[in-house]
């Protein structure tokens, strides 16, 4: 969403990375979504829409959706979706209030997640539901490795990928206090839920995509070409699983 966010849709490994994040939660949260039971008039705002899944679902059950971003290159155009090119740091571009905000894999990068969150919650109209979906942190470690020293790779690699991930502002606790923020921010009915799978080599990995998108930062971080490499052959051997990125759902209602 920002400068400092941690990877960009311009990257030529964006595409893959977004696939790969729908894939892993769309299942997660349209049915989140869909549990709001919105009015077919309703009017959605969408921060951060990615490769544009959910602010596609939502177009086709409802009535307008905004869709923000600072680079909304890889959303594609849809009957009732009007897309924004703008930084939700700067406030929100558009005017009037909404039946739902929708934000997903945002405010953990941004240092000013708690104002931006009030902010949010000011443009809800009464009734209105915010959903917000955040990765949390969680133990490093692997379920099964070829041997300790893939396994030392995976935990030291896995640890340089965060650690520069938190170095661009992000902040991989907000998961855990994002229930918190919601019912002080003034929503009722604050629920919340967590997912975390186990991915297996060969199949779906964020782990991979995000490698990819920062292998010059690790580079300069001081890991090798080799060990990025045999990281990344890790994540196509079958006999390698690790859990995946701890998903959080927190969700609330304006009165």
């Amino acid at each position: 969403m920002s400068d400092s966010y941690s990877f960009s849709n311009s990257d030529a490994h964006s595409r893959v990375q977004l696939d790969t994040i729908e894939a892993y939660l769309d299942p997660i949260t349209i049915p989140a979504l869909a549990a709001l039971d919105l009015p077919g008039d309703a009017r959605c705002l969408e921060i951060g829409p990615g490769g544009g899944s959910i602010a596609h679902w939502l177009a086709a059950r409802t009535g307008e959706v905004v869709a923000v971003d600072i680079d909304p290159s890889r959303v594609s155009p849809a009957p009732n979706l009007r897309i924004v090119q703008a930084d939700i740091r700067e406030g929100l571009p558009v005017e009037g209030e909404f039946d739902l905000i929708h934000a997903r894999l945002v405010l953990l990068h941004l240092p000013a997640r708690e104002e931006i969150l009030r902010s949010l919650v000011a443009r809800l109209r009464p009734g209105g539901h915010l959903l917000l979906g955040e990765f949390g942190e969680q133990p490093i470690r692997a379920y099964r490795t070829p041997g300790k020293a893939a396994e030392e790779l995976f935990e030291r690699v896995t640890r340089g990928i965060l650690e520069l991930v938190q170095a661009h502002g992000a902040d991989m606790n907000w998961a855990y206090r994002a229930y918190a923020a919601l019912a002080e921010a003034g929503l009722t009915g604050v629920y919340g839920s967590e997912r975390s799978e186990v991915w297996s080599g060969g199949g779906l990995s964020l782990y991979r995509n995000n490698v990819q998108m920062k292998r010059g930062e690790l580079l300069a971080a001081g890991f090798t070409e080799a060990e990025l490499d045999a990281y990344l052959a890790l994540w196509e051997d079958r006999g390698f699983a690790a859990p995946g990125y701890r998903f959080v759902l927190t969700g609330g209602r304006r009165p």
